[in-house]
């Protein structure tokens, strides 16, 4: 009897778990949080960043079954959609993954915009800091190279280049007139290690508009004697695999690698002479970066099918600094190697991608985890000691179900300041600043209220305008006609992103005549703080890249206008204000708009005020 009991249990768990995995599966397109419950967001009620209605307890007993079974099935996952599970179904406790999240966000002048949290290949945590969201995408930085080593290895696969290939004999046709010895001993392999020996010299992409032959005609010692880290150097390879193919990396990599995968969203930028820049540029989501990391803790295999080799992950992820007697230096953080542009991680079970500012794809071997996030930090260094941390976390703690909560509040919670003080109620109605050149590319400001909020209206040197609506205590959202601001001063920027930019943005009147805009790209990863004091006629910004965090940049101001539309201050820009604009213009107490008192303003009435001020009769 006792042993029928526990097959009936057995059978029962079994089978509940199995209903679980479906709806887990089922629902990770619904909401964001992939609980497969019936949350708001399934009956329409969508937001950008996540699952917001989810009130009710996702604590549900673990099963064995359920672990056993869910990374068969994930297999059958939509190519381009990551699933979403709870962390206790793949053996994570959700309270060490908030952790991780926590210790992050409060890092010193840390902005953290999007991470994905990925276990067997399945989301467990997610957040998109609002004003971000999860569809927008984001600028990688140097984390674009890990790219550019897949396209590398491709070639390498379809037997087109091969590691020890003379990059002198690729690109003969961008040689310089005296082909040194040092020059002719560059492989391939010299410049996915970093190891060429040429001297690192990033200006030539702000002054020359051939990168390839200028960076050849770089003074050089003999090559894999000494790393250099050389963001150059992938833009060498993007130009050789792009003779070698007749094609771009990213066309390359879309057919045989992005396209396959479901990733649809990744534009790169273009150097002058239209090559993918390759050791940045690259614009997606943080999702398609996170798949991309599971394509390589895969060692590239995606949904059964072999999309590059496993040997050339292999390669790409593991030290080849050591084995030719190079010391990566760097400090401790990169100090335990370099593969063929990406870092191992100071631990021995991870390696990563990481780009400038806090760009970073990290792959745990030993958890079969993939961490991936995008944020504004100035020193990202400081981030991978506590990514350390949380993951022996992750790896030693016990799974708590009743911690699921905690982990969703917090990612529900995700955001960046509003700007504080009152809403739009001074005597300006309207400012206009007209500023000397800047950091910014900031030709003029015009600003108004407009049904509680504020507009904006930023001119370029290029005469391209931007208008973009500022809420008061929230975030409004509008697309850019023009650029959004970028350090990275290469010719061509921008080039290759087709997809365009968008901004949000907020205010408030911190007092009676200093109003502060915050304007985030949040398609790009920029953000801008103009902070317009009227009384010391002073305009100064901080942003999330200036060359001094978040320190204030002085505008210089050459000219700046204020205008009052609601005279009497009633709150409503009416027939009343204009009566008093008209009698101020006029001299007289006695005008008003509608002269002929009909009940209407109208043609008959603008004309005899037009008379009037004109001094006319007729």
């Amino acid at each position: 009897m006792q042993q029928t009991i526990v097959y009936v249990i057995l059978a029962v768990a079994i089978g509940y778990a199995l209903v679980r995995i479906v709806r887990t599966l089922q629902g990770r397109g619904d909401c964001g949080c992939g609980r497969g419950h019936d949350c708001p967001h399934n009956r329409g009620e969508r937001t950008d960043s996540g699952c917001k209605g989810c009130t009710h307890s996702h604590n549900q007993s673990l099963s064995v079954a359920t672990m056993l079974t869910l990374s068969a099935l994930t297999a059958t996952a939509n190519v381009g959609s990551m699933p979403r599970a709870e962390a206790a179904i793949v053996g994570i406790d959700a309270a060490a993954a908030a952790q991780l999240i926590t210790d992050l966000a409060g890092q010193p002048d840390t902005e953290l915009h999007h991470l994905i949290m990925a276990k067997d290949g399945i989301v467990i945590a997610e957040f998109h800091s609002t004003p971000f969201r999860a569809t927008d995408g984001h600028n990688q930085f140097s984390a674009s190279k890990m790219l550019t080593a897949l396209a590398v290895g491709l070639a390498v696969d379809d037997g087109l280049l091969a590691l020890d290939d003379k990059v002198v004999d690729l690109l003969q046709d961008k040689l310089p007139a005296t082909v040194t010895p040092a020059l002719q001993a560059i492989t391939i392999k010299h410049l996915l290690t970093m190891t060429s020996g040429k001297r690192v010299a990033t200006d030539i992409r702000s002054f020359s508009n051939n990168w390839a032959k200028r960076w050849l005609a770089l003074p050089g010692i003999e090559p894999g004697q000494k790393f250099a880290y050389d963001t150059m150097t992938p833009f060498m390879l993007s130009a050789i695999v792009q003779r070698a193919t007749g094609r771009t990396m990213l066309s390359y990599l879309y057919d045989r690698i992005l396209q396959p995968m479901g990733i649809t969203d990744v534009e790169w930028e273009l150097s002058p002479d239209s090559i993918n820049t390759g050791g940045w540029g690259v614009r997606c989501s943080t999702e398609s970066m996170a798949m991309l990391g599971q394509l390589l803790l895969r060692r590239g295999v995606w949904h059964r099918q072999q999309l590059i080799s496993a040997d050339w992950i292999d390669r790409m992820t593991s030290d080849q600094l050591t084995p030719m007697g190079v010391d990566p230096g760097h400090g401790d953080n990169y100090k335990w190697g370099y593969g063929y542009l990406m870092w191992r991680c100071p631990w021995s079970t991870g390696y990563r991608a990481e780009g400038n500012l806090g760009q970073f794809v990290i792959v745990d071997t030993a958890l079969k985890l993939v961490l991936a996030f995008n944020a504004a930090a100035p020193d990202q260094s400081r981030l991978l000691p506590v990514i350390r941390q949380s993951l022996q976390r992750l790896a030693t703690q016990t799974v708590n179900l009743a911690s699921q909560e905690q982990l969703d509040s917090l990612c529900q919670q995700m955001s960046l300041p509003l700007v504080s003080g009152q809403q739009w109620s001074g005597s300006h109605d309207y400012l206009r600043l007209e500023l000397k050149d800047n950091y910014f590319d900031i030709k003029s400001i015009a600003l108004s209220r407009q049904n509680g909020h504020a507009l904006a209206t930023l001119r370029h040197p290029d005469n391209t305008t931007d208008t973009l609506p500022l809420g008061y205590n929230q975030w409004l959202y509008a697309p850019l006609q023009g650029k959004p601001y970028y350090y990275i001063d290469a010719r061509n920027r921008y080039s290759g992103m087709t997809q365009g930019f968008a901004a949000a943005g907020n205010y408030a009147w911190a007092s009676s005549s200093r109003l502060l805009a915050q304007i985030y790209y949040v398609d790009w990863y920029s953000g801008i703080l103009l902070d317009i004091d009227l009384e010391q006629q002073q305009l100064t910004a901080t942003a999330n890249q200036s060359p001094q965090w978040h320190e204030p940049i002085d505008f210089g101001i050459s000219y700046i206008s204020t205008a009052t539309y609601d005279v009497n201050q009633d709150g409503n820009v009416d027939i009343a204000d204009l009566n008093e604009v008209i009698n101020t213009m006029l001299g007289k107490t006695h005008h008003h708009c509608d002269v002929n008192d009909d009940g209407t303003v109208d043609i008959v009435d603008i004309n005899q005020i037009i008379n009037a001020l004109l001094g006319w009769t007729d």
